[in-house]
């Protein structure tokens, strides 16, 4: 979505941010905000400055939902790396779904740095993680018609936190059934077949887990560690080590995120002290978070921009520069199309650029019937669209939680749920 953060440009507001960022010049605060307006300009000013960026929001929910705008406007590369449950002591039945996710997250930041947009809440910040170093130490590739030793392989997968199963059903599980290694990676929506001819790689196969049936063929596997606590000193490391030293940092309103770390270092501390007195552990770790005031601080070595929907004091860093970006959010129709249709006809008389986001094919295709039966001109967008022209009414699959618009570009973005209204599901 190209065009949508090239007309951001057209705004002087947006364009004393941009400057700032490149010079420096940071933090900086921009108040005046809707939530999917947050999302819009994060990837916007990404794409613009050709950084990478970290987002951080005081809660999960809020983070998985700015995940999925900020997706609309910057694609593939945008990452949710989600929080998981803190370990006050060693369990031996727990779910690693959450830590799956984030060791995905951790190898796609691995390989593609520069051009990743990471959302994640403030709990996951501040947990430890893998360390960088030793993380990127164990990454080893299987390549189809190389020679190994199977025993050696499955040793190395052990010592990297793999599950020796007697058949493969999730992530960081391994078997071995003859000259058959089957492995399922965090990164990976499938696990894979190994064939071996004697120590040598005959085949690589991805296959259905359920079914057993094969999926397609491969040339090589992948494999990096998966034990959040492998690492080669006794530093507790911090997901920061994987994010670009350049990324933008994007504070989503920076109190709600502040407070929110002094909840959980308070949520932590109590715990403690519960399961001391209740002796289901006998001592205390030194820390189970990270420090959020030396986290900051960390954040504040890069770029960072605080995101606020109001303009309010900043207690928790001085600002070199405060943006006030006028934009507002689109009304809601709740399914009363008549009422969509006049404020299609206001935007296009004062010549807006208008987008609409419909959800699915079905309801883009319906849609745009309706609009053309009442005489508006209609295109539909896509990625390879180049330019927003006032007068035509742009229609996307797509969905944002709210839409927007900026009065003094004349651009709205219209969502799905503005239309339709919320679906509720029975």
């Amino acid at each position: 979505m190209e065009i949508l953060a090239e007309l951001l440009k057209e705004s002087a507001e947006y364009g004393v941010l941009e400057e700032n960022v490149r010079q420096g010049a940071t933090p900086v605060n921009v108040s005046g905000m809707t939530e999917s307006g947050k999302a819009h300009l994060a990837a916007s000013l990404c794409k613009n400055c050709a950084l990478a960026g970290l987002y951080v929001t005081d809660s999960e929910y809020s983070a998985k939902k700015t995940a999925a705008d900020i997706a609309f406007f910057y694609g593939e590369n945008v990452l949710y790396y989600p929080a998981k449950e803190i370990e006050y002591y060693t369990v031996d039945a727990k779910s690693n779904e959450y830590i799956n996710e984030r060791l995905k997250v951790l190898e796609r930041l691995v390989n593609t740095n520069e051009n990743t947009l990471t959302v994640m809440s403030v709990d996951a910040l501040l947990q430890f993680t893998i360390d960088f170093e030793a993380y990127v130490s164990s990454i080893m590739t299987i390549a189809a018609g190389q020679e190994y030793q199977i025993e050696e392989l499955a040793a190395k997968l052990v010592d990297m936190g793999f599950v020796r199963e007697e058949m493969v059903e999730g992530c960081g599980q391994f078997s071995i059934r003859g000259g058959i290694l089957d492995l399922f990676t965090p990164a990976a929506d499938n696990p894979c077949r190994i064939e071996f001819f004697g120590d040598e790689v005959d085949s690589i196969r991805e296959f259905d887990p359920i079914s057993q049936i094969s999926i397609g063929q491969l040339n090589s596997v992948t494999v990096g560690a998966v034990d959040e606590n492998f690492r080669v000193s006794g530093e507790n490391p911090s997901v920061l080590q994987y994010i670009s030293r350049k990324a933008v940092v994007f504070l989503d309103e920076p109190h709600r995120v502040s407070e929110r770390a002094e909840g959980l270092a308070w949520d932590v501390s109590e715990t403690v002290k519960a399961l001391l007195e209740k002796e289901v552990i006998t001592e205390a770790k030194e820390r189970y978070i990270h420090d959020f005031g030396e986290t900051l601080a960390a954040l504040l070595a890069r770029p960072l921009v605080g995101l606020y929907s109001l303009p309010r004091s900043c207690k928790e860093y001085r600002p070199k520069a405060s943006v006030s970006l006028t934009m507002g959010a689109t009304n809601s129709f709740s399914g009363k199309l008549d009422f969509f249709y006049s404020d299609l006809h206001e935007w296009a008389g004062k010549d807006y650029r208008i987008l609409v986001l419909a959800g699915n094919a079905a309801k883009l295709a319906d849609l745009d019937e309706n609009l053309k039966k009442q005489d508006f001109v209609t295109a539909i967008w896509d990625e390879e669209t180049k330019e927003l022209a006032s007068g035509t009414v742009y229609l996307a699959e797509g969905a944002l939680r709210k839409g927007f618009y900026y009065p003094l570009i004349r651009l709205v973005i219209v969502s799905d749920e503005e239309i339709f209204g919320r679906q509720v599901k029975k």
